[in-house]
């Protein structure tokens, strides 16, 4: 897992042993060296636990290429894979082309291939008691009480074409800070804090910022402890 996402997958008891790729050491002629050096102790981590099967959900080269780095003797991935990643798989696995098929539905092609039936899965993101301290504390220390129904607003994505415009998410704030007993929280990544300012400068009340303020898993505490 990309080191920036590794905070979704700690302490989930369904993995044994999570192997974080340092992305930002690949790319670029310069980067040799350091892709060299990562690459080669990646490749000693994984082998010491000789895998019997790497499974590729990704499809894109790099993906494709350390399922194969792996050693284990079944690598299975799309048919339909990018960027020639299905030259590292020997089990390939067909995706219909006459219907579209949602992400999570399309992995589950992968258990049906390997023999395995299983209903739609539930995965948890898993939190801990320090998550926990630390969102409270910061909930405490901006007046939020107990009492208070606490929502969410996440006005953040990183395409355009994703984004509800920010006035009205300003409005939907205003509008909600306006019932009794509700604190409005802000999350995000310290990239969106120029477009936090932006908001905050439409809005007629105040809401809780907590922008560039948390890992994932204090953000997934958050969205377990808000009401909405």
């Amino acid at each position: 897992v990309d080191r920036r996402c590794k905070g979704i997958l700690e302490n989930n008891p369904l993995i044994d042993r999570l192997f974080v790729f340092e992305r930002e050491k690949w790319g670029g002629s310069w980067r040799f060296t350091k892709t060299q050096l990562h690459l080669t102790s990646l490749i000693h981590s994984m082998r010491r636990h000789r895998f019997q099967l790497a499974v590729d959900l990704q499809g894109l080269f790099r993906s494709g290429f350390i399922t194969y780095l792996s050693g284990a003797p079944l690598r299975v991935g799309f048919a339909n894979a990018r960027e020639m990643s299905t030259i590292f798989y020997n089990v390939k696995v067909e995706v219909p082309r006459d219907r579209k098929l949602h992400a999570v539905d399309r992995y589950m092609l992968m258990g049906s291939k390997l023999g395995t039936e299983f209903s739609r899965p539930k995965f948890t993101i898993e939190t801990s008691y320090s998550d926990m301290e630390r969102v409270e504390s910061l909930l405490a220390a901006e007046g939020v009480q107990p009492y208070h129904r606490v929502v969410v607003i996440n006005p953040w994505a990183r395409w355009e074409s994703k984004r509800w415009p920010l006035r009205r998410f300003a409005l939907l704030a205003d509008t909600l800070n306006c019932e009794a007993d509700t604190r409005v929280v802000v999350p995000g990544a310290k990239s969106d804090l120029t477009a936090f300012t932006a908001m905050v400068s439409m809005l007629q009340t105040k809401v809780v910022s907590m922008v560039g303020m948390l890992s994932l898993s204090e953000l997934a505490y958050l969205m377990k402890r808000a009401d909405i």
